[in-house]
This record gives structure tokens, sequence and C-alpha cells, in this order.
């Protein structure tokens, strides 16, 4: 493709309008770990207030998490994991 074509293409507004307003907000598997982290609270059956309790989290943040809305922390990771009775590795091995 010419330059000439290439500030064509740039300039066409059908093309700006066929890409999405944003990016994807899940880019790097936050939602993945938050089924994850869903998934082994329901089989410790606790509830998010009891997880967070035992996190030394809050609730809300808890949530978020699960939800995919939070980046995660690997020190937090690893205090949910411990608050559940589970390694990290237990916790992340089917994601």
């Amino acid at each position: 493709m010419e330059a000439d074509q290439v500030v064509h293409a740039l300039s066409d507004r059908s093309l700006l309008n066929a890409l999405p307003a944003r990016a994807p907000t899940d880019l790097y598997g936050r939602s993945l770990f938050g089924e994850a982290i869903r998934s082994s609270r329901k089989k410790a059956g606790f509830s998010q207030e009891k997880l967070a309790e035992k996190a030394d989290l809050h609730p809300v943040y808890i949530s978020a998490v699960e939800r995919g809305a939070k980046t995660i922390s690997m020190d937090t990771l690893m205090r949910i994991a411990k608050a559940l009775g589970l390694k990290m590795r237990e916790l992340t091995h089917e994601l």
C-alpha cells in the first residue's frame, strides 16, 4: 500500500466507525481469576462477606474481583487463597 493510500484509509471515517469505541476491558484475564475465586469461595461455603473478613479485604472489593472489574495483585491473591484454605496454585490451576 502506498503512503497516499494509507493516509486516505486513515482519514476514512467508515473505518474508524467500524472499530469498537473502547478496548476490551478484560485484556489480562481478570474475569478468569474472578470466576476461579467465586467458584472456590462457593465450594468453601463462604459468602463474599465471610471471605472478605477472613482475607482482611472489603466485601465490595471481593465482589469487584469476582466480576473481573478489578485487577488483583499477587499479594491479594495469596491472601484470598489462604483465607479459602488453598494454595495459590490450587486456586488458579484451571486458568
